[in-house]
């Protein structure tokens, strides 16, 4: 018997209904946020209902790794999605990031239509151009560029290695807290960034400035800064920082490069943290300063004289103190460190030594023996030599004569009780060093040795720590 199939017919009104585009607005904003910026515009040409959806997307994101290949002019695409994006509600986020290679000119319109969005950004606004200056001529002639103010932005990220960037003279970013600028160059002496951050900014908490070229002048006075980093100021010959709140400051490697006198006041009474790896000033005036420093960072260059020492004597009295040199008995800077400089009180010590073919032992122990009152000793021994059994002999000024060992001078330890050794990999040097410590600190409570790897303790190693450290005295030895 034959079989009837039956088959349903649809009606116009029967179509299956779309049912993602009758999902509410917040939804499908969050399907669009996981697509590029270029497909989440296009949806704009699916239906009426998908027409205006992306332009409320809560962040921009342009990178060109996604989307440039996929449209004919990258800067048309910001300033396009910037203009178009709805007028009733402001912009969260902007972010833009080029790492396809520009004519210096196409960059420095992709950052102006950027730039477009100045006035809606409510969040973060971060530019990241990182352009070649291998091509000198180029970056010259390209036209400068000019920052719009952020009224409303909370953090302005901006790198464009180059480009001769000019701050706004007008206007107020009122609710800054945080400026990262990279890169760029000023052609003004740093007059437009110090107008900028000491009277326009008046809720800057953060502010970070990385390999910048003509910033001769940083000039910096501010009731709200908390943090001020510096980094490769290649230009920098002086430096004015009052802060009456800032309580971490950095600077690295940006005097160094200076051939004029150079000259740093501080006025900062709150400051807890400073870390300092660059050449000290010529000049350095103190209006007003902590009683104690809650941690001094000072790390050697290696490539320039560095009168670091003149950075120890600033303040009174530190609580922590690091140090981070290279073994160089001859040095004039390190004899003056460990014999003649008269340095802040403090009672940690956190030292990084770098082996040169050269005993570390003696310049610790006399820097030690200087500063009889520390009670926390951290010592971290690096060496990038093959052999590091090889000990440059000994000239008749060098500091090894001062001190060679605990049996030929008493050291003065008095309040030394914790001590700890990383990285130690078992030479005479290091082994010498440690027994001299736990015979002289009388008050020693732990001794804690971090073998470097491929070295194991030994046991007649441990034995004879343990014989020669004061009573109640713990031996940790560990390994990586």
């Amino acid at each position: 018997m034959a079989r009837t199939i039956r088959t349903k017919r649809f009606c116009s009104g029967d179509r299956r209904r779309d049912r993602i585009s009758e999902l509410p607005d917040d939804l499908l904003v969050q399907i669009l946020v996981l697509l590029p910026i270029v497909e989440a515009v296009r949806t704009c040409v699916l239906s009426h209902r998908w027409r205006h959806v992306w332009t409320r997307l809560p962040r921009l994101d342009f990178d060109d790794d996604e989307d440039a290949p996929d449209v004919l002019s990258f800067p048309e695409l910001i300033a396009a999605a910037i203009v178009n994006y709805a007028a009733d509600v402001h912009l969260p986020d902007v972010s833009v990031s080029l790492s396809y290679r520009y004519e210096f000119s196409e960059a420095v319109s992709i950052a102006a239509s950027a730039f477009l969005a100045a006035d809606r950004v409510l969040s973060t606004f971060d530019l990241f151009l990182f352009q070649d200056e291998e091509d000198e001529l180029a970056v010259l002639q390209a036209p400068p560029l000019y920052m719009p103010c952020f009224p409303w932005v909370k953090e302005l990220s901006f790198t464009f290695s180059g480009v001769n960037l000019w701050m706004p003279y007008i206007c107020t970013f009122y609710r800054l807290t945080k400026m990262y600028i990279f890169g760029v160059r000023f052609t003004d002496e740093g007059w437009g960034l110090h107008d900028a951050v000491s009277w326009r900014c008046p809720c800057l908490q953060d502010l970070e400035l990385h390999m910048i070229k003509g910033l001769e002048k940083v000039f910096l006075i501010s009731q709200s800064l908390t943090s001020l980093r510096l980094f490769s100021l290649v230009d920098l010959e002086r430096l004015l920082v009052v802060g009456a709140n800032l309580r971490d400051m950095q600077v690295t490697r940006s005097f160094v490069h200076a051939s004029e006198p150079t000259f740093m006041l501080l006025d900062v009474p709150k400051l807890e943290q400073l870390h300092w790896e660059d050449r000290c000033p010529d000049e350095v005036q103190r209006w007003s300063l902590p009683n104690q420093l809650s941690k001094l960072t000072v790390v050697e260059i290696s490539f320039a004289p560095a009168r670091f020492t003149r950075i120890l004597q600033i303040f009174k009295s530190i609580q922590a103190l690091s140090l981070e040199f290279s073994i160089a008995p001859e040095s004039a800077e390190q004899k003056n460190l460990v014999e003649n400089a008269n340095i802040s009180f403090f009672h940690e010590l956190d030292l990084t030594v770098k082996k040169n073919e050269h005993s570390f032992g003696p310049t610790v122990l006399s820097l030690l023996n200087r500063n009889y009152w520390v009670r926390k000793l951290s010592l971290q021994i690096t060496d990038d030599r093959e052999d590091k059994s090889i000990i440059a002999p000994c000239a008749s000024f060098c500091n090894c004569h001062k001190i060679k060992s605990g049996r030929d001078k008493k050291i003065k330890l008095d309040y030394l009780n914790w001590v700890t050794m990383k990285n130690f990999s078992g030479t005479e040097d290091e082994m010498n060093f440690l027994y001299s410590i736990v015979r002289n600190a009388k008050a020693l409570h732990k001794v804690s040795v971090m073998f470097s790897m491929a070295v194991e303790p030994t046991e007649k190693f441990l034995q004879s720590l343990q014989k020669q450290s004061p009573s109640g005295c713990t031996i940790e030895l560990n390994t990586i």
